[in-house]
């Protein structure tokens, strides 16, 4: 049985996990950014690194393939226990699919319990649909954070 509750105090304790949509469509992901020391936006402009061409060469000649060293498409994961009265925040890119990949990411962490900020253009009632029948078999408890609820919160 999934759960659905509108969270007044956002910053309070209780779940667990916070996923909260990119800052191009969400104000909350820009204060949440603040008590996380920037690091959603650190995240977002990190470049992988490059190997040599010298290592490269030397891997071909010893045989050994090249790693492929690329940003990973999946959502970006903060440990924020020590920052926000969370274990972990999670960023998903909005979109489409944002309802469906927060329960994937719920499925894969083996979490019943998260706070989902919702994208501005997001309302409960539309993540509720984006789930749909896909956790009909699930025991979770989803806590609403809409941006109207933004103006005079702090930690």
């Amino acid at each position: 049985m999934i759960q659905f509750q509108d969270q007044d105090q956002p910053f309070s304790a209780g779940a667990p996990l916070w996923i909260i949509a990119d800052q191009k469509h969400s104000a909350w992901a820009k204060k949440l950014d603040w008590y996380l020391n920037f690091q959603l936006r650190k995240a977002k402009f990190h470049k992988s690194v490059q190997l040599s061409e010298k290592i490269k060469q030397k891997m071909q000649d010893w045989g050994f393939d090249l790693p492929v060293l690329e940003k990973p498409a999946s959502p970006l994961m903060i440990a924020s226990h020590k920052l926000l009265p969370n274990e972990l925040t999670v960023q998903i890119a909005s979109g489409e699919n944002w309802a469906s990949e927060c329960l994937r990411v719920l499925k894969n962490l083996r979490i019943d319990k998260a706070r989902i900020f919702l994208p501005s253009e997001m309302t409960p009632q539309e993540f509720k649909n984006g789930i749909g029948k896909k956790s009909s078999d699930l025991d979770l408890t989803f806590e609403f954070v809409t941006e109207s609820s933004l103006e005079d919160q702090s930690v």
